[in-house]
């Protein structure tokens, strides 16, 4: 547990100083001419480098490591998929032209993890004063390690937020490409397609949280007794369809109604803190940052996710899958709720959010190395194996 935390917290503070220095490196070329520094800075390119090495070479960590791990092996040796023969057509070709060149296993991790970590920096690369939070939270934040398990959504989500700006400026064609571009890495990438409608529920005026709060408290509660799942039985269907057929053992208990609660340890109890934080706390963003035509956006999406994520904790783990997607943006928010704090000075509530947000991780370390749960979320460096 301890090389997990000290690499963990040290990538994250890694993340969060190079945020901070492109930052205010702007901020010094902005005051000084005017002018602001080019999208992709030496900073963000040294964040991917060190996300790339850290993250791209470990070594089972995560739930499915194992699984991808062993496919590509079968695929290098083989030439084909042995273990699984339903990845999708872009999964396939993109991992089979690594293994034609030769690549080692482990390096398709460090290749999809340059991805992944190249997607999330250039979405954020007009917006610098969120970088220092978000590499804090990308490392260390809500369902941080849930990302290095799950390689493909992932890299669709990442996909997702850099395409943030085709659903706010309305270019469909484009968000229609990059959709079909993700379904050929995971099929599930069709749910997509209707949050191209996101900015329809944006509100002009927002001036109290109370609404969004009563909307999400109320998911959380339903959550708490999904028995009102019986009328959307169909939704099983709906999942089958999405792709979702080999998890069959967990979809087929689901339409009997035969639910898993999920207990409120301090991990839940920190993500539906920090979720109720930015809910409570948009009215006041949105004001500080008047200007910022994505924001809305952001925010729909971010509630979207906590509230649909927390309305089916309790019926079965497939079912949320989909927010997977959105994850991201709840981050998003977090970084937004984040830099009003320290624009504005209020440093406890900053120290406070950072501490509710980053805490989920240790949790989740601390269960995997004394209390013996299946995760495999602890850290290990491939070539110290």
């Amino acid at each position: 547990m301890l090389l997990s935390v000290i690499v963990y917290t040290l990538l994250a503070l890694a993340l969060w100083y190079l945020g901070y220095h492109v930052h205010r490196r702007e901020q010094r070329l902005y005051a000084t001419s005017g002018a602001t520094l080019p999208g992709m800075s030496w900073e963000i390119w040294l964040a991917i480098a060190l996300v790339t090495v850290v993250i791209g070479f470990r070594w089972d960590t995560g739930s499915d490591f194992e699984m991808y791990y062993q496919s590509f092996k079968e695929l290098a040796d083989d030439g084909e998929f042995s273990r699984r023969d339903n990845f999708e057509v872009g999964y396939y070709y993109f991992n089979k032209f690594l293994a034609v060149i030769g690549c080692h296993p482990i390096v398709v991790f460090a290749v999809w993890t340059f991805v992944q970590a190249f997607l999330f920096y250039f979405a954020l690369r007009d917006r610098k004063f969120l970088l220092p939070w978000m590499g804090l939270l990308l490392i260390l934040g809500p369902l941080n390690l849930n990302w290095l398990t799950f390689l493909r959504q992932w890299t669709i989500s990442f996909m997702l937020l850099a395409s943030i700006p085709w659903i706010v400026n309305r270019k469909w064609l484009p968000y229609l490409l990059m959709v079909a571009l993700a379904i050929t890495i995971h099929k599930s990438a069709i749910l997509l397609l209707p949050l191209y409608f996101a900015p329809c529920l944006v509100r002009d005026k927002d001036r109290t949280p109370w609404l969004y709060l009563v909307i999400f408290a109320a998911c959380v509660v339903l959550g708490q007794f999904p028995y009102w799942f019986k009328a959307l039985r169909w939704v099983v269907d709906a999942a089958y369809m999405a792709g979702y057929d080999r998890y069959h053992y967990l979809l087929d208990p689901l339409k009997n109604l035969q639910y898993h609660f999920y207990s409120w340890g301090p991990a839940h109890i920190c993500s539906v803190l920090v979720s109720a934080l930015f809910i409570w706390f948009y009215p006041s963003v949105r004001r500080h940052y008047p200007a910022d035509k994505f924001l809305p956006t952001y925010f729909v999406l971010a509630f979207l996710c906590v509230c649909y994520d927390n309305l089916v904790l309790n019926t079965s783990y497939v079912l949320r899958r989909p927010a997977d997607y959105l994850y991201v943006f709840q981050w998003v928010m977090l970084a937004y709720t984040m830099a009003y704090f320290k624009e504005t000075k209020r440093y406890v509530l900053l120290a406070a959010t950072i501490a509710v947000s980053c805490a989920t991780t240790y949790f989740i370390l601390y269960k995997c190395a004394y209390m013996g749960i299946e995760d495999k979320m602890l850290y290990h460096f491939f070539f110290f194996k």
